[in-house]
């Protein structure tokens, strides 16, 4: 799955959002797409998912019912409880090696993560805080069967515990059978993920690499100083 010498603009008159921008992504690891807001992470992961129409250039994409997307904003009604969530994700899976949405829980979760299952598991979409909301969506998507998964900043508003638990979801998600591409502004969660990184600035990619080759080129230990310089490097 790759991209190569893709040009986009919204319009005529704009700016190009991508120019020239070529990468390919790998499997076997976690692909992360880091930059600045309005560096266009949002538009290529609208493209990746098809849920955009793709400009020239995009190869060895895979269908929609090959997917999965956890976009930023999902809106839910308030009645709905944690129980539904589940369901209403999990059921989506007509290559689900599970019987039912209760026993992937049963079966793939955690004592701590079926825990907190339990708590969610009556409480009304509407009492739920965010970060409460996201780790039901996130968690029942990870026990989707899918080809390809994106996660827009997928631990936003999440507390460390939930974070811990879904980074390490979207980690095991990373096998040679499968792609998996984040976004994130949360950078120190990398360190303990096995992570390849693109950096995109001004429509390009600048720097390509592990999450160690991405401290080295900046010369220091912490990614948020690393981020700052690789942007007045390529500003």
């Amino acid at each position: 799955m790759h991209l190569q010498n893709v040009t986009y603009s919204y319009s005529k008159n704009e700016l190009p959002l991508f120019q020239g921008l070529s990468l390919t992504f790998r499997q076997g690891k976690v692909n992360v797409v880091l930059g600045a807001n309005g560096a266009g992470k949002t538009t290529l992961f609208d493209m990746l998912a098809g849920a955009m129409k793709r400009p020239e250039g995009f190869h060895d994409m895979f269908d929609q019912k090959e997917i999965c997307y956890q976009l930023q904003g999902f809106g839910l009604p308030d009645t709905l409880r944690g129980k539904d969530l589940f369901r209403l994700f999990l059921n989506t899976d007509d290559d689900s090696p599970y019987d039912s949405p209760e026993q992937a829980l049963h079966l793939e979760l955690t004592d701590e993560e079926k825990e907190r299952v339990h708590r969610l598991w009556n409480k009304k979409t509407g009492l739920m805080s965010v970060g409460e909301r996201r780790w039901i969506m996130i968690t029942s998507v990870c026990l989707l069967n899918r080809r390809l998964y994106l996660f827009d900043e997928p631990t936003s508003g999440l507390d460390p515990e939930a974070r811990h638990h879904i980074l390490r979801k979207i980690d095991h998600l990373a096998t040679e059978e499968r792609y998996v591409v984040m976004s994130t502004h949360i950078l120190h969660e990398l360190k303990h993920m096995d992570t390849h990184i693109f950096f995109l600035h001004n429509g390009k990619l600048m720097f390509e690499g592990s999450y160690e080759e991405y401290l080295q080129q900046a010369g220091t230990d912490d990614p948020d100083i690393a981020f700052e310089q690789m942007r007045k490097q390529t500003s």
